[in-house]
């Protein structure tokens, strides 16, 4: 991930209330899966496609996520989809479960299918999008209160 997709998943993360700024100290605490998401992921990844193309930060290691092997031990994986990308992505599908399509990684299709409770966050190309906290990867979260943290510090 680079600093400014860190940074705008962090932006977006304090709009949404899922760190507080003004606390010294962060408890994060892991959250049940099989809970009902809210706001449902569909609607956001529609209207995100609707004005282009967009990133899919997903946790790869989880069970269902079908993604390339060399990438299913990583904490994160950004997946780049939308219905005008340089490769085309016809097979792209959105459904109310989970997002899927063979995409391109380096030149090679892969069919991805990727289930909604492995995906913690979307980001249009304008930099709009969502962060679900609660099924963003603990390692994640805790990496993003130490830097938290430490910039407040400065």
């Amino acid at each position: 991930m680079t600093r400014a997709h860190f940074l705008r998943l962090f932006a977006l993360a304090v709009v949404l209330g899922v760190f507080d700024c003004k606390k010294k100290s962060m408890e994060l605490v892991p959250t049940r899966r099989d809970a009902p998401i809210e706001p449902p992921h569909r609607p956001i990844a529609e209207a995100l496609l609707k004005g282009g193309n967009m990133d899919v930060y997903l946790d790869p290691r989880l069970e269902g996520a079908k993604v390339p092997p060399q990438f299913r031990k990583n904490t994160r994986l950004i997946l780049k989809v939308g219905y005008k990308m340089p490769v085309p992505i016809p097979d792209l599908k959105v459904t109310d479960t989970g997002i899927s399509g063979t995409l391109s990684f380096n030149r090679e299709p892969f069919f991805c299918d990727v289930p909604w409770s492995t995906v913690f966050a979307l980001v249009g190309d304008d930099g709009r999008g969502m962060v679900w906290h609660e099924l963003t990867p603990l390692e994640l979260r805790d990496a993003a209160a130490k830097r938290l943290a430490e910039e407040k510090k400065d």
